[in-house]
């Protein structure tokens, strides 16, 4: 059975969030001085975030001798680029006609037909971060960890998403693409009868947060 690694700890979120909001490649360096952390403390953060598969490293150019310097940027799960402009064509549709945008792609997210949210594609891979295995998953983390959200688990019936293949659009427009996500949420969680949930896009550095508002109606 493979063994479920752990989430990143707040520190190693700090950094993921910073390589995040950056959008680009970051040394060491860089790193430290955004965090006010020493090089070496982030490097282990690096580390340990590059073990989790939510963080790469990628050789820089050499200006010359010596040791070959890394750049580390986030690992954002493979989501064809169509299918983010259709994303983003919807919401700027809905941004443009809908009296309430946020209300209408929440409406359109619970639209979508549960077979699309199961399907898994040709040559679909579990995400590093949390390999397969669905003993020991609940059903609604599965299905972050198949989307490639990277779920935690956590107390008070909250689960964080640590990684998010709609970032690139989110952060165009958060109140229409993250209120669509939410309706795909509500969609999964009325099929499977496990209750009502909220989401709160970007609620901690490197994470967004669902909680539970409802418990499931079946004991």
């Amino acid at each position: 059975m493979p063994t479920r690694l752990a989430p990143p700890t707040p520190a190693q979120a700090q950094v993921l969030a910073v390589l995040d909001r950056a959008g680009a490649p970051l040394t060491v360096a860089e790193l430290a001085e955004a965090t006010d952390q020493h090089g070496n403390t982030v490097r282990e953060h690096l580390e340990g975030l590059v073990d989790l598969g939510l963080v790469e490293r990628v050789k820089a150019d050499s200006a010359g001798r010596g040791r070959p310097s890394y750049l580390y940027a986030v690992v954002t799960p493979t989501i064809a680029r169509p299918a983010l402009v259709l994303i983003a064509a919807l919401a700027g549709e809905l941004r443009r006609t809908a009296p309430d945008p946020a209300a209408a792609a929440r409406e359109l997210g619970r639209s979508v037909q549960p077979e699309v949210l199961v399907e898994r594609p040709s040559g679909w891979v579990a995400p590093t971060s949390y390999p397969a295995d669905d003993g020991e998953l609940s059903p609604l983390e599965r299905h972050f960890a198949d989307l490639g959200f990277a779920p935690e688990d956590g107390a008070d019936d909250t689960m964080r998403l640590h990684t998010c293949p709609l970032v690139t659009v989110a952060r165009a427009d958060a109140d229409v693409v993250c209120s669509f996500h939410a309706g795909l949420i509500d969609r999964w969680a009325a099929d499977h009868d496990l209750g009502d949930f909220d989401l709160h896009p970007f609620a901690e550095p490197g994470a967004c947060t669902i909680t539970r508002t409802t418990q499931p109606r079946k004991a």
